[in-house]
């Protein structure tokens, strides 16, 4: 998970695990270390809400398996 302005990684973002996208129930999470990566057992259609403070916050829907092997890049933009 990387800043927009500058790149850097977001260290601490909450990353929420949820079943679908209308759910508001998280079953599991995580927090960003100081590469800003994480670590998260997933499965196909669930959906990751990524938060920080001062950041917008962002979701990131799970499409197969074989794409979450190879890693995702998360980007997150400062609150307006």
């Amino acid at each position: 998970v990387v800043d927009k302005r500058d790149g850097l990684p977001v260290i601490g973002c909450t990353v929420g695990r949820r079943e679908k996208l209308t759910s508001k129930r998280f079953i599991g999470g995580a927090v960003t270390d100081v590469n800003g990566k994480f670590s998260l057992e997933v499965k196909t259609g669930d959906v990751l809400i990524f938060s920080y403070m001062g950041m917008e916050t962002s979701s990131y829907v799970i499409p197969t398996q074989d794409k979450v092997k190879s890693g995702i890049k998360v980007v997150m933009k400062g609150n307006k």
